[in-house]
């Protein structure tokens, strides 16, 4: 069994007050505060076999859920029989171990009984935000996403919820269904249009080098400079720049001027982006955005202000 599951990339961000209106309070399955971590992570909270609550990180582009081994050791979890397998994290590949929860509670959602992923060791970024564990689209996958940054919180509504009658000035930007169900879409940097995985759960937008050489960067670039290594949760590294100066467009969002991270992680090529220019689509695209992920209807809407 293989899990598609990669480091969390680091970036900084916070959350700010009030501005843009939510979408219409619709079919609400769950509700919880939503927080941004120190390197801009998208953080919640959930109960876990009864005890919490547990700080959660909400991640599209994991494809299992899982938890850190400190908390499957402080609820005295045991591993299922059998061999875990391998799973893909940004740097390569580890071997996990596999737990079963009897039960995973997010506000009045139970999940039910989930089998997770054991991390094979707590990553160091995550634990100065006190992560317990990860949420990945196998259980995300099946409710529609609303990121209320305005107002600190995070709602799964039911797959079918209409909400765009409150969005009409909100952009609409189309994505598609990809390996192990995550989400890909487009993104241009410094026009050229790029293939990337939507990814709430990384802090930096991460691009490979084809990337990097159609955006028209080029060694010795004096725009480029070395940044933090990818880390994965095996302890193993990938070297990484950043540059400056990068304008990026996702539909009718302009972000510009914008820092982005360049690395030739593994991930890329376990994601199915390894051919051309690909792009970890990370935290700091939405900035802080009012924001909402449709699954059954294949679209992101984006709120057009900034919470300030």
């Amino acid at each position: 069994m293989k899990y598609s599951i990669r480091n969390i990339a680091l970036a900084g961000g916070v959350m700010l007050a009030l501005m843009a209106d939510a979408p219409a309070q619709a079919q609400i399955v769950a509700e919880a505060e939503l927080t941004r971590g120190s390197k801009g992570h998208f953080l919640t909270e959930m109960m876990i076999n009864g005890q919490g609550p547990y700080t959660v990180l909400v991640d599209t582009a994991a494809s299992a859920t899982f938890l850190m081994q400190t908390t499957a050791g402080a609820l005295g979890l045991t591993e299922t029989g059998g061999h875990g397998g391998m799973a893909q994290t940004a740097t390569g590949q580890v071997e996990i171990t596999l737990y079963n929860l009897e039960s995973l509670v997010f506000d009045d959602l139970d999940f039910g009984a989930v089998r997770v992923v054991g991390a094979p060791a707590d990553h160091p970024d995550l634990a100065m935000d006190g992560v317990d564990a990860i949420i990945g689209a196998d259980l995300l996958g099946d409710y529609l996403l609303e990121f209320d940054q305005s107002n600190g919180q995070i709602r799964l509504h039911e797959s079918a919820a209409e909400l765009t009658s409150n969005m009409d000035d909100w952009i609409e930007v189309p994505v598609r269904s990809g390996i192990a169900g995550l989400l890909f879409t487009d993104v241009t940097v410094n026009e050229a249009n790029v293939a990337a995985l939507i990814d709430t759960g990384a802090s930096r937008v991460i691009v490979n080098m084809s990337t990097a050489q159609v955006a028209g960067y080029r060694h010795g670039d004096p725009r480029a400079s070395m940044d933090d290594p990818l880390i994965g949760f095996g302890g193993t590294q990938s070297q990484a720049f950043k540059v400056t100066g990068a304008d990026l467009e996702w539909g009718d969002l302009i972000r510009e001027d914008q820092t982005i991270t360049i690395s030739e992680t593994p991930v890329f090529d376990a994601i199915g982006l390894s051919d051309g220019p690909a792009m970890i689509a990370g935290a700091p695209l939405f900035g802080q955005r009012d924001f909402v992920i449709d699954y059954t209807r294949m679209a992101v809407w984006i709120s057009p202000l900034e919470v300030q």
